[in-house]
């Protein structure tokens, strides 16, 4: 999991088998859905599926021609573009098996997919939710933003919370979710809740994808290995939440490179304008000890 501060950023991403997220309160924007509608093809949407099988999760380790050998099972995970082939291998398994049993004429293909949604009860019923959500984003806002208005990449500090609109996922539901941010993707899902019948989420899922949500719109940050993080910080910089994001990319590219950095200062000072000013002044002293 990554969590973003108020003034700062730090890599803060959890062990893969999650259980609990702790994240702020916001503002709310909306994320515009990819398609919208009541129908996908020849089908009417969300989709009512039926699994024949409980869904127990992903084998963490290999137990093949062992029979009866207990094996470590994910039940509860995110991972995402980063990860590589852990990531499609995971797209390929469940994810693939809810694309399967979706009717014919709805025409889904894996490559389509944007945002996807299923929400699987104690029977096996599932709904299944394609490119056809509309996603709220609760958010901390740089800046006094009104109803209505245009809402840019740098006018967001934080994402805290997801919301689907009109969409009830019970404690008691097993979920997997896709998520996009540009071309990158999330895979979530928590099949505990299917476990047994006693079993519930016991943490906030809109908080923890909002966290999930965060981590894959800020990678150029989150991405930045333990060497690139101790190049930034040798040379008496850091990539404050409040600068705009292209230097923050920027930033982060020429620390995990090891370029010198010093030469983004003018770049750096003339972003420092209200209401970021004190954020920008505070990371100049840090760097280069001036009286500004």
């Amino acid at each position: 999991m990554t969590e973003l501060s108020n003034d700062c950023m730090k890599l803060t991403r959890q062990p893969r088998l999650l259980r609990t997220a702790s994240v702020g309160v916001g503002h709310l924007a909306a994320y515009a859905p990819a398609l919208a509608g009541s129908r996908i093809g020849d089908c009417s949407v969300p989709f009512k599926i039926q699994l024949t099988e409980k869904p127990a999760g992903y084998a963490l380790e290999d137990a093949t021609g062992i029979e009866g050998h207990p094996v470590k099972v994910a039940v509860c995970e995110f991972t995402a573009s980063e990860d590589g082939e852990l990531f499609i291998s995971r797209l390929e398994g469940f994810p693939n098996v809810l694309i399967s049993k979706l009717p014919a004429g709805a025409n889904i293909r894996p490559s389509m997919i944007d945002h996807l949604l299923a929400i699987i009860q104690r029977d096996l019923s599932a709904t299944v939710y394609v490119n056809e959500l509309s996603i709220i984003i609760r958010v901390r806002a740089a800046r006094s933003i009104q109803a209505g208005e245009p809402v840019l990449e740098d006018d967001i500090t934080d994402i805290n919370e997801i919301e689907f609109q009109g969409v009830d996922i019970p404690k008691n539901a097993a979920v997997v979710c896709l998520l996009s941010s540009g071309w990158r993707k999330g895979l979530f899902f928590d099949f505990t809740p299917v476990a047994s019948d006693e079993a519930e989420r016991d943490y906030d899922l809109g908080k923890l994808l909002g966290s999930y949500f965060a981590y894959l719109s800020n990678q150029a940050v989150f991405a930045m290995t333990e060497g690139g993080w101790n190049f930034l910080f040798d040379h008496q910089w850091f990539p404050f939440i409040s600068l705009p994001k292209r230097i923050l990319r920027t930033l982060a590219g020429r620390a995990t490179n090891g370029s010198n950095l010093d030469i983004l200062f003018i770049i750096f000072c003339r972003s420092a304008k209200p209401p970021n000013f004190p954020f920008h002044l505070t990371a100049a002293r840090l760097r280069f000890g001036m009286n500004v």
